[in-house]
């Protein structure tokens, strides 16, 4: 039975009206056909079942029927207050609902006590079916609702034990493996082993940067020693007018300031570019002897001796025809065959280890295992490094050795321009009268100016260097001898001997960065080790799972779970919103699945419907075409959905809607209003399903109503 009792209290402006049940009993049976008059209460009645098993909630039900029920819970003009309890087949309570203000609660039996339960216990439990069948020839299609919300609760069942299957895989991969614990206890020697060889490197690159810096500060301070006693020798001479034999055969001369400081930065630039280009021309080229020793043997360009360079540049040409034969002996060692194949394969090693690094990088608190080569990420690049190492070196070599030839071309044009720009210029101003000149500049005071510069600066540096000395314990006052002993000692350093300091700084900060890189090593090793030996400890005291010999299996099934679940939570809710929208090709064979799909989802229309009347006659069901919107009958009769009756189209759907919910494990409770255009032959093929649906058990409430012109309550069980 159903009982009911509600109290509506409405403002409806000049008066207040209390509305209670009083046309229609409060006592009814669960499944039941109520005829009675407009402003009986009817619809109210079914509005305040759904409202009070949060009908505002459901997703099946029609908007239009959703603002009905928004209306009962809004206070501003009406207060609902009401209860309502049904009872099961058997005539005990199953459900309670208190509304209370518009807002209901509703109570479930359950081992003789009362509790509470929410929307989403109730949905999981009980398929509420509220419907005023409207437009029933359009709403055949609308069938496919149910099917979606099945598709959801479905696809979201088997997700939750998607979810579950991999909280299974965790706790599997989490217990004890004894293949795990043996892997491990090896990856533990492995890491064991090259920690120590990497801190075996890391010690070697520490002594040899400790070298590098007494070679530095020892060999820097010498120069700047003596480059100081030179420059101050060379003032001084020039204080007491004393002029070599250079200066009294060439005079005085007067030139163009900003000709001269071109000259100057010319000059310099020259320089350096002959000095950084030393050491790498002996790393690239270590068997041109004769070659190299001219190359480090050659004076620098001075600025004081421009006279001499006007009249013979020899120093420059010879320093020219040398760059010129080490750009030949270059550019055919870059072109090695055996070259191109080695970077073809840097390159591929690179991209592939930049991917890794990157990956590292995104899961750096995560413990990857790559599969196959069954490494960490870390262990898999150091893999690669080791195997592109030699190819690394040539691809260094070749770009150090690129960078060689532009250099080598640069010191070439710029002693061309010094010959047939600079020098030519020079000698027309020479020529010419002082004041034609812009600013005109002595070229003595120039270089006595330049040389009290230089004084300064040496000066400085050889305070610098005297002070980092002492900081590494050794003495400026017997530096010379410092330093011949440190290279008899040392021989390794032999071969910086010939480097300037800046090539010696330069050699430091790469050591120091190799340095940084192979600490970053050892500290991913020794964090790799610590992870594996808390690992390794965790797996030993726990015990085996006794699924682990079914990890591939659950793996395999929690992989095809995901999909399932993608299926019904995508794939298919996507293919029944084009049927809606009328989004296919039948044509296409992209959308093969999706007609295969609607296919089956008219046989099951079909087979669920079983018969419908038409045309009075009773027709056997055996397809539903939702592609065509016709209907198949056993007879050989096509109907089409536009050419069925309003009362036909209603009954059809109804009884579909009906079939279609008997898959479901929830019990039923179902509402029908206005059902007045079906006739009679019809109504009863949609009651039939429902007194079928009670008798199985599967429906807990029924009530349809309709128009008529007395109070009539049919009970229908």
């Amino acid at each position: 039975m159903f009982q009911f009792e509600y109290s509506l209290i409405r403002n409806e402006g000049s008066a207040t009206h209390e509305y209670k049940p009083e046309a229609i009993p409060t006592r009814i049976a669960n499944l039941v056909y109520i005829k009675a008059p407009n402003s009986s209460g009817k619809s109210t009645l079914l509005n305040i079942i759904a409202l009070g098993l949060y009908g505002n909630r459901n997703k099946k039900i029609d908007e239009s029927i959703k603002k009905k029920l928004a209306s009962l819970f809004d206070t501003k003009h009406q207060v609902l207050n009401a209860k309502f309890c049904i009872e099961n087949k058997d005539g005990n309570p199953e459900l309670t609902s208190i509304i209370q203000n518009g807002k209901p609660t509703v109570f479930k039996q359950e081992g003789g006590k009362e509790q509470t339960i929410g929307p989403e216990r109730f949905e999981d439990e009980y398929n509420l079916i509220y419907d005023i069948p409207t437009d029933p020839t359009e709403r055949l299609k609308d069938l496919t609702s149910d099917i979606e919300l099945y598709q959801e609760r479905l696809g979201n069942q088997i997700l939750r034990y998607s979810d579950y299957l991999h909280r299974t895989i965790k706790e599997i991969s989490d217990s004890q493996d004894p293949g795990k614990i043996s892997q491990l206890d090896k990856d533990i020697n492995r890491l064991q082993i090259k920690e120590e060889s990497s801190n075996k490197v890391k010690l070697f690159l520490e002594q040899k940067n400790n070298k590098l810096i007494k070679l530095l500060y020892s060999k820097s301070l010498i120069f700047y020693l003596g480059k100081y006693d030179e420059t101050k020798k060379a003032l001084e001479k020039r204080k007491k007018g004393q002029k070599d034999e250079l200066e009294k055969k060439r005079g005085k001369t007067i030139a163009s300031r900003k000709l001269l400081e071109n000259i100057e930065l010319v000059l310099a630039k020259i320089n350096r570019t002959h000095g950084e280009l030393t050491k790498n021309l002996v790393l690239l080229l270590p068997t041109q002897d004769e070659k190299l020793q001219l190359w480090k043997d050659f004076d620098e360009l001075k600025f004081e001796k421009i006279e001499d360079y006007i009249k013979n540049f020899q120093d420059g040409i010879q320093l020219k025809d040398l760059s010129q034969d080490f750009h030949k002996l270059l550019s055919t060692e870059i072109d090695r065959v055996d070259y191109k194949s080695a970077i073809k394969e840097y390159e591929i090693y690179h991209e592939i280890s930049k991917f890794f690094e990157e990956l590292k990088r995104s899961y750096k608190d995560e413990e990857i295992i790559i599969p196959i080569v069954d490494k960490s990420i870390q262990e898999f690049l150091m893999v690669l490094y080791d195997l592109n190492s030699e190819n690394t070196k040539i691809h260094n070599k070749i770009q150090t050795a690129r960078s060689c030839l532009t250099e080598l071309l640069d010191i070439k044009k710029d002693i061309d321009s010094l010959k047939e720009i600079y020098f030519v210029e020079f000698s027309k101003q020479k020529e010419s009268e002082v004041k034609k000149f812009d600013t005109p500049e002595d070229v003595d005071e120039i270089v006595s100016r330049r040389l009290v510069d230089d004084l300064k600066i040496y000066g400085q540096k050889i305070e610098e260097y005297k002070q980092k000395c002492l900081e590494i314990d050794i003495k400026p006052e017997s530096i010379e001898h410092y330093y011949k002993e440190l290279l008899e000692s040392e021989l390794e350093l032999m071969s910086y001997k010939d480097y300037t300091e800046k090539q010696i700084q330069e050699e430091i900060e790469k050591n120091d960065t190799n340095l940084k890189e192979q600490i970053r090593a050892i500290n991913n090793i020794t964090g790799e080790l610590t992870y594996k030996r808390r690992e390794i400890e965790k797996l030993k005291q726990q015990k085996v799972h006794p699924f682990r010999a079914d990890l591939d299996d659950i793996t395999l099934l929690h992989s095809k779970t995901k999909i399932l679940a993608q299926l019904f939570l995508k794939t298919y809710r996507g293919y029944l919103k084009d049927l809606k929208d009328h989004n296919f090709d039948t044509n296409s064979d992209k959308d093969v699945e999706k007609i295969n799909y609607y296919k089956e989802l008219g046989k099951y229309f079909a087979k669920k419907t079983k018969t419908l009347i038409y045309n009075g006659i009773a027709q056997d069901i055996i397809f539903i075409d939702l592609i065509n919107e016709e209907i198949e009958a056993k007879s050989g009769l096509k109907i089409k959905f536009i050419d069925f009756g309003s009362g036909e189209s209603q009954a059809t759907y109804l009884k579909s809607l009906l079939e279609t919910s008997r898959h479901d494990k929830r019990k039923l409770i179902v509402l029908f209003d206005e059902v007045g255009m079906i006739d009679e032959i019809r109504l009863k093929q949609v009651i039939d399903s429902l007194k079928t649906l009670y008798e199985e058990g599967k429906l807990l409430l029924g009530v349809i109503v309709q128009k008529g012109e007395k109070v009539e309550i049919n009970n229908l069980i």
